[in-house]
């Protein structure tokens, strides 16, 4: 019966280190992913000025011509 105790207590104990260790785990990938695709956003916002600057230029309105 002691035995048995001992290891139903450390095996819930390993599943709550370890649970707490996967929930860790996702709130840190969740800040990662915001933050990824923040910089996404702010790179494709470049991309779109930089994209109409050169649709204004000289050098495109020749070449649709």
């Amino acid at each position: 019966m002691r035995k048995t105790f001992k290891r139903s207590a450390w095996s819930l104990l390993c599943m709550l280190v370890f649970s707490g260790a996967t929930l860790a785990t996702t709130e840190d990938d969740s800040a990662a992913l915001l933050t990824r695709l923040s910089e996404f956003h702010q790179h494709q916002q470049e991309l779109n000025s930089l994209a109409e600057q050169q649709a204004e230029s000289a050098e495109i309105s020749e070449l649709a011509e």
